[in-house]
């Protein structure tokens, strides 16, 4: 697994690292070096799942059929953790945890740390 340049996964949700994993294996097993090309960095929309390190996306240029890549990809990720989501970009795979899911459920993030926003830890 790599990143690609400027990305960033230091933040990222313990649970979207376990996730990244699965995912590498998933990538290797079809021939593939996994290379994560968004994590915290870049722009989102304003309350996009990457600013809280619970999303990442995935290069998918280098498959003939990306399509395939995700269904297997969510079959996987979803098997490991029910509250994944696994969408099909137009150009890379984007993985998140469902926003069923409080953002500050067992939060540890640096968000919350920096602003203080008072709900880390709860659920």
């Amino acid at each position: 697994m790599k990143c690609k340049d400027g990305v960033t996964l230091r933040g990222l949700h313990w649970r979207m690292r376990s996730l990244l994993m699965y995912a590498s294996a998933v990538y290797e097993d079809l021939g593939q070096e996994l290379v994560v090309t968004s994590a915290l960095d870049g722009e989102h929309g304003t309350y996009s799942w990457h600013y809280f390190g619970r999303a990442f996306d995935l290069r998918t240029r280098y498959f003939d059929d990306p399509k395939e890549v995700s269904v297997m990809l969510g079959l996987v990720l979803e098997y490991v953790d029910h509250r994944t989501q696994v969408v099909l970009e137009e150009d890379h795979i984007h993985v998140e945890l469902d926003s069923t899911v409080s953002r500050h459920e067992d939060c540890a993030c640096n968000y919350c740390y920096e602003r203080g926003c008072g709900q880390a830890g709860e659920g």
